[in-house]
């Protein structure tokens, strides 16, 4: 699992075969993944203290 600058460095990676490309797809995949994870947190009760981080 990344964290933080580990997090911006995949999604700012430009070293693969599709450049750019890529890299908008990493992105879209790190908010995909963030807001599934913060639905999952909201959902079991945990979402208060996460949200609340967030702000």
């Amino acid at each position: 699992m990344l964290k933080g600058e580990e997090i911006l460095q995949y999604g700012r990676l430009r070293g693969d075969c599709i450049n750019d490309f890529g890299g908008e797809e990493r992105q879209q995949e790190i908010i995909r993944l963030a807001e599934e994870n913060l639905m999952e947190d909201i959902q079991s009760g945990e979402g208060v203290t996460s949200v609340i981080s967030l702000i």
